[in-house]
């Protein structure tokens, strides 16, 4: 059965009893789903608005600087097979939906017929969810004919399909019913430069375009209107700042390193960005390896993401050229590491790169020392819950204290370290790792500045960026070294105090503490089983790789399953959580206190409930992937 919401988009600035008039029509209405969405001003809407029975959900958060921004951001909060916008002040009743949704009731337009009508006479469209996933929805580079333009693109689709109605539903009416400004004749200049060649096809380019022209010019607007033909007709950039809205973004996948860590973003992200109306095409490097990146060359795209990925740096086979600087899109590389660990991938000259980094303090520290990536954002990742046949209820859960993550022996680096580090820089790695061993609340390149400072003599200058990058990326086994070190540490300090603690992985069975009874070792998992074993437990720990300003996916994925999530601290989770109300946070430079944290948190059954619960209504509201996916497109957006 073909399900259809309606959404009734709210800007925020709408007089109340106007949004409430055009509600209750739609309260009205005999459909699958009557939804609001609103901009701002939310609190002012939100509960008349629920009284009639109406979904209500919050899309303030953001700056929309086009009615269709916002309409793409509605996409994702609502369900049905088919979306009807409604405005407020609109009235819309069970005949218009019929005369939208039953076959026999509207008539499938061809392109070149609804060009000859125009966007005035279009009445009301009910756009297909699959057909906005797939080729995008409203194209936001538009200020007026949004609707018009969505319904000619899927009109151009269904040229080639045998049943019609597939994309969208139209209705046309007998008389113009929609006011027309200038800038719905820029949509229209864009149209025709779109689909010129099917118009030619069809025998109807000159006659609708003359048509048009004379419009233009009883309005007064001939000349803008020649002038924008003249632009979009031979694709000028002008054509391709509207085109390239509208265009799918790729996204890399790499080896199924991490457990499938990486390869678990890349789909999520993907089925994330399609519910925004955002079409993908997945590549996966395991399946093509990297020769099949030529069928992107010379093609454009609204961009390219990859995790962690080293497809960017990917050469031609036949000369020094990066592949990814033959595809006309910028960039994008979601970073979960240090960029110390990625310096020679960063340091390539790729065009239009972009690093996404879960660390406020790493986006920072590549617009510092890497000039040739054009900026670092910082995009943390999100977390995934569990399907509720997948769920553990608190009362039923098997463990106490689970910690999902590998072992990695602190000892083996410092051997690494001895044997590999260049002579010239050994002295400032070893400085280095006693300064971070003795604050390990400090940054590793704020550790690093300090010691050069201190050195009389030293390798490089915190001025010279490229100098001090590299430096850092010398001393990697350092930072591994200390990260090693200190989850240990923590380890040891949960144990020694009779804590049992379940840990997975065969990694376990090489660490020094695997003799202690309270440490039970349990066999590898994968990503999704390690989530399911989070939601299995009362709390879960996290150690931090040495993100000082990060969120990693653990803790929403902690969060999103009801557990407790037991961290050290970060300045992004203060800021952006409450410790002892939903998280709990301790200090690696008071590990001595983390122990009597736990036994507390144990022996107060009610009170792990409750930041279970608080914990999860912030990630669920705050981290989903969906979240990640509506930051990422506010980010094309608002791209040069």
């Amino acid at each position: 059965m073909t399900t259809v919401s309606i959404i009734l988009y709210i800007c925020g600035d709408e007089d109340v009893d106007t949004v409430l008039a055009t509600a209750k029509s739609m309260a009205l209405c005999d459909v699958y789903e009557a939804a609001a969405v609103c901009a701002d001003n939310c609190d002012v809407y939100r509960e008349e608005l629920e009284k009639l029975g109406i979904a209500f959900s919050d899309a303030s958060g953001r700056d929309y600087s086009t009615i269709s921004q916002f309409k793409n951001a509605a996409i994702s909060y609502t369900s049905g097979d088919y979306m009807i916008y409604i405005a407020p002040g609109e009235i819309i009743d069970d005949g218009i939906i019929s005369r939208l949704m039953t076959p026999e009731d509207y008539r499938c337009l061809t392109l070149p017929e609804l060009i000859e009508k125009g966007a005035g006479r279009l009445e009301r469209i009910a756009i297909s969810r699959k057909f906005a996933a797939e080729y995008s929805g409203f194209n936001d580079r538009l200020g007026c004919g949004e609707d018009f333009e969505l319904a000619a693109r899927a009109l151009a689709l269904e040229d080639n399909i045998a049943e019609k109605g597939t994309n969208v539903r139209i209705i046309m009416s007998e008389q113009p019913c929609v006011m027309l400004y200038q800038e719905h004749y820029l949509m229209y200049a864009y149209v025709f430069g779109r689909y010129a060649a099917q118009l030619q096809a069809a025998e109807c380019f000159d006659r609708l375009l003359a048509k048009y022209i004379t419009e233009a010019d009883a309005y007064g607007i001939g000349q803008y209107f020649t002038s924008e033909l003249e632009l979009m007709i031979a694709k000028k950039d002008e054509y391709y700042r509207i085109d390239d809205a509208i265009r799918p973004v790729v996204i890399y996948m790499g080896d199924p390193i991490c457990f499938d860590v990486l390869k678990s973003f890349a789909y999520e992200f993907a089925n994330s960005l399609k519910q925004c109306g955002v079409p993908v095409i997945m590549y996966d490097m395991a399946e093509h390896g990297t020769g099949g990146l030529a069928r992107f060359v010379g093609n454009r795209y609204r961009a390219v993401v990859g995790f962690q990925t080293a497809l960017f740096s990917v050469k031609m086979k036949d000369s020094n050229e990066l592949v990814n600087n033959l595809i006309e899109a910028p960039k994008f590389n979601f970073l979960y590491d240090h960029p110390l660990y990625l310096y020679y991938h960063f340091t390539l000259p790729l065009d239009r790169y972009y690093v996404l980094t879960q660390d406020e303090n790493y986006a920072d520290y590549i617009n510092r020392h890497y000039p040739a990536i054009k900026a670092g954002r910082h995009l943390p990742p999100a977390g995934i819950e569990l399907l509720q046949s997948e769920q553990t209820a608190w009362d039923d859960r098997v463990y106490d204290m689970v910690f999902v993550a590998s072992y990695h022996d602190y000892r083996e680096r410092m051997a690494a370290l001895e044997r590999e580090c260049r002579p010239e820089v050994k002295d400032i790695a070893y400085r280095l790792l006693e300064k971070m061993k003795d604050n390990p609340n400090m940054t590793s390149e704020a550790a690093l500045a300090d010691v050069i400072h201190e050195c009389g003599e030293p390798a490089c200058t915190v001025d010279e960026a490229d100098a001090f990058a590299a430096t850092l990326t010398d001393c990697m086994d350092v930072c591994r070294i200390v990260m090693f070190y200190y989850r240990e540490k923590v380890i040891e300090a949960i144990l020694d105090a009779g804590i049992t603690l379940h840990v997975f992985g065969s990694s376990w069975n090489n660490c020094p503490l695997a003799v202690r009874d309270n440490l039970i070792i349990h066999p590898d998992v994968s990503y999704r089983e390690g989530i399911k074993l989070m939601g299995q437990a009362k709390v879960a720990l996290n150690i931090m790789s040495w993100h000082k300003a990060g969120m990693t996916e653990r803790i929403a994925n902690t969060m999103l399953n009801h557990t407790v999530c037991l961290t050290d601290k970060t300045t992004y989770l203060e800021k952006h959580f409450t410790n002892g109300r939903d998280i709990v946070m301790y200090d690696l430079e008071r590990i001595d206190e983390l122990p009597g944290m736990i036994k507390n948190l144990l022996a107060d059954d009610a009170k792990m409930r409750a930041i279970a619960e608080a914990g999860y209504e912030n990630a669920s509201a705050n981290h989903r992937w969906i979240n990640r996916a509506r930051d990422f497109v506010e980010l094309l957006d608002g791209l040069e």
